[in-house]
């Protein structure tokens, strides 16, 4: 029990220091932070969602691993077509380091552990980008990309519900 409760600290901080560094306390966002932050954000989710479907015995938890792995597969397509319209190039390597870190620690996790650290992860990095989307919606300076953070928080909102009815859950 300690493990997760350092672990969900150690996520949220992660979580609250990469807002930190991208300036997300509501002023404008650019697009040269907004862009590598949300393709790291949505591949870290259909990354460890992936894991999910591998590692969960969990009907809730494979089928809301199954929503992520839909939605931010749509969400990356139309957040390139945004990106591409407005001259940008989303990065090679879409993860940051502290998704990284978060993917590494999923991975490494014990079977009895997994779907508690995969359900504390998913709501630190619904967090994260609801606070990123929200931002760039309010403040963005790309026009496109403005509207697809528009347009894609209302799902972002519904993730983060979704997966706080999970914690609730275990």
């Amino acid at each position: 029990m300690q493990r997760v409760k350092f672990g969900l600290a150690a996520v949220m901080a992660l979580g609250a220091v990469g807002c930190a560094q991208l300036g997300m306390d509501g002023k404008t966002e650019t697009a040269t932070a907004f862009v590598p932050a949300a393709a790291s954000s949505n591949t870290f989710e259909i990354r460890s969602s992936r894991l999910a479907l591998d590692r969960t015995q969990s009907p809730p938890v494979r089928q809301f691993a199954t929503r992520m792995i839909e939605d931010h597969t749509a969400a990356g397509r139309q957040m390139t077509a945004a990106a591409s319209a407005a001259g940008i190039t989303p990065p090679a390597e879409p993860l940051m380091p502290r998704h990284r870190e978060m993917l590494d620690e999923l991975r490494t996790s014990s079977d009895a552990e997994f779907d508690g650290r995969y359900i504390e992860m998913q709501t630190a990095a619904h967090e994260e980008a609801v606070t990123l989307f929200s931002a760039y919606a309010d403040g963005g300076d790309v026009p496109a990309l403005q509207s697809f953070a528009r347009a894609t928080l209302p799902t972002l909102r519904q993730h983060y519900e979704h997966v706080q009815r999970l914690e609730a859950r275990r």
